[in-house]
């Protein structure tokens, strides 16, 4: 398998993103420096990390790399008993544009908020993956 060096770099940023976020949670968590304010700092890189460590994991998954989790096979099971017509349902492609279409609300409001992307980008994770069930995992984005 081929992989393109765009995509590995995504992933390379991805899991500096987790690591930082790791390293400020242990920061922030240091034993005698604990303070309210540290712990809510905390608590939020910590779910950063989750997102960003999940993105990871889902990009590898959709490359080719297998499920190491306990749940994959009924999972893979699951996956196989939907048709290739039910993939390409009206209902999933309307599924699909939806979710791109509220991944671009997501990121409008997340830019007029000062926000972080992470409803954006999980949202856009969730419409690449429906539209790779519709087309194939060479599709890309925007294609219908």
């Amino acid at each position: 398998m081929r992989i393109e060096l765009n995509t590995l770099n995504v992933w390379a940023e991805m899991a500096v993103d987790t690591n930082r976020n790791l390293l400020r949670v242990l920061d922030a968590l240091r034993i005698g420096t604990l303070t309210p304010e540290k712990a809510q700092a905390a608590i939020e890189e910590a779910g950063k990390a989750q997102v960003n460590n999940n993105r990871l994991f889902q990009a590898i998954l959709r490359a080719g790399a297998d499920d190491p989790r306990h749940f994959a096979p009924v999972y893979r099971e699951r996956q196989a008993s939907v048709t290739l017509e039910q993939l390409a349902s009206p209902a999933n492609v309307r599924l699909a544009a939806l979710l791109r279409e509220a991944a671009a609300a997501a990121a409008e409001v997340e830019k007029e908020r000062g926000a972080d992307a992470w409803l954006s980008e999980v949202l856009s994770d969730y419409a690449e993956g429906t539209e790779i069930e519709i087309h194939g995992p060479a599709s890309g984005r925007g294609r219908e």
